[in-house]
């Protein structure tokens, strides 16, 4: 909404740039002083709107596509996700609006399902004061408008595909709103360290079409964030940890369940080995404490006896490369493992994890000196480990395509 305001303002400007102008033009008109006369005007003005995106509004498009399939089964799938993102940054104020096209499509036999949408709205808003030479606090605002496709019949449902195989796995939610701050200090001229909250309320919304008094209402969130870097001589290292509280979900307006507490933390390493290559190295560990369900068979609220969460482990690598001027390739690879769950193998809640390998190229080309390009592609091949009811691993094998476009204004 900021971003909508700040820009109309800047078009109401022009409009009055481009009346006033008009009226000069009738003046001169009368006088017979000739047309030339206006061109500095005409050029004041023009250079007058430039002023208020140049340096300052930028762009950014790119497409996914995803197409999987099961190594054993007749499983199959293909989701392309365009989204489009707009920013705009003026003096400690930072705007940003993001939608996508989305077109997903399980072609799996019996389970077929298509659905082709336009995503949620995501709005945002920050403001970095300074506090001292070496302090500052940042606010920021994030609003998610219900403009997607969130309530789906049964055969869209089959639509909504694994996260391990595309990237979209719902097309639309509720009003979700987010708010926070983060402290940052300069501890020194190398080490930087921030101190970060914020609170989302999870808005309401419908999932099922032709289905009543099923609205999902899910539980708002807490987050506190810590993260720190240290830049050396050649070298980058970042870190941090994220702690998540949930509420309780609703479902019908009753309560559904309450996701445990969860710990994420990360690490970060980029080394330049010369002017030109580059390697980053990165971690992520996860762990969720156990969640809060009806128990279906005193009908109480209370959290479960076992931990339906496994634990989860993402390390990733690249290798960059300038090659000539204004061109980079890059080599990459990433292994994620899901651990199983605490319950036992015969019961219904044991989940025997996952893991999932990806490896791929990109490359980026900076056409010109406000338009870079950028694309990639990449395999992965996803392992469910085996359960009581399947018996054996479940595999499946898929590429990811990219490619995008930023332009500086």
């Amino acid at each position: 909404m900021y971003r909508t305001s700040l820009l109309t303002t800047s078009l109401a400007v022009a409009t009055l740039s481009v009346s006033a102008m008009a009226e000069t033009v009738n003046a001169e008109q009368q006088n017979s002083k000739g047309t030339d006369a206006l061109k500095p005007v005409i050029r004041q003005n023009s250079q007058g709107f430039s002023e208020y995106i140049k340096d300052k509004l930028s762009i950014h498009v790119e497409s996914n596509h995803f197409d999987w399939k099961g190594k054993d089964d007749n499983s199959k799938g293909k989701q392309t996700f365009t989204p489009v993102t707009v920013t705009y940054r003026e003096n400690n104020i930072d705007l940003g609006i993001r939608r996508a096209h989305i077109n997903s499509k399980n072609e799996t036999p019996k389970r077929e399902g298509e659905v082709t949408t336009l995503s949620d709205s995501n709005l945002s808003l920050a403001y970095t004061q300074p506090l001292s030479k070496k302090t500052s606090v940042r606010f920021s605002g994030e609003w998610n408008l219900p403009t997607g496709k969130a309530t789906l019949d049964s055969d869209e449902k089959n639509a909504m595909m694994d996260g391990g195989l595309v990237d979209q796995v719902r097309f639309g939610e509720g009003l979700n709103i987010t708010t926070g701050a983060s402290l940052v200090h300069n501890v020194s001229d190398k080490l930087l360290l921030g101190l970060g909250y914020s609170h989302t309320w999870l808005g309401t919304y419908d999932p099922n079409l032709h289905v009543s008094g099923d609205k999902l209402n899910p539980g708002n969130q807490d987050h506190i964030t810590l993260q720190g870097q240290y830049k050396g001589d050649r070298y980058l290292l970042l870190g941090g940890a994220t702690y998540t509280m949930s509420d309780v979900t609703e479902f019908g307006h009753k309560k559904y369940y309450e996701k445990g507490n969860r710990l994420d933390t990360n690490v970060t390493g980029i080394y330049a080995l010369t002017d030109k290559d580059r390697v980053t190295l990165g971690a992520r560990y996860s762990t969720q404490k156990p969640d809060t369900y009806v128990n279906r068979i005193t009908g109480n609220f209370e959290k479960e006896s076992r931990n339906v969460n496994g634990d989860s482990v993402y390390v990733y690598g690249e290798y960059a490369r300038n090659w000539r001027p204004k061109h980079t390739i890059k080599f990459n690879a990433s292994y994620f493992d899901i651990d199983a769950n605490s319950y036992d193998f015969s019961s219904d809640y044991y989940n025997a994890g996952r893991n999932k390998v990806t490896y791929g190229m990109g490359y980026d080309w900076q056409i010109m000196p406000k338009l870079m390009a950028n694309a990639s592609i990449k395999r992965y091949e996803v392992t469910d480990k085996a359960s009581f009811t399947t018996g054996k691993d479940t595999e499946y094998q898929g590429w990811n395509s990219q490619v995008g476009f930023s332009y500086n204004f």
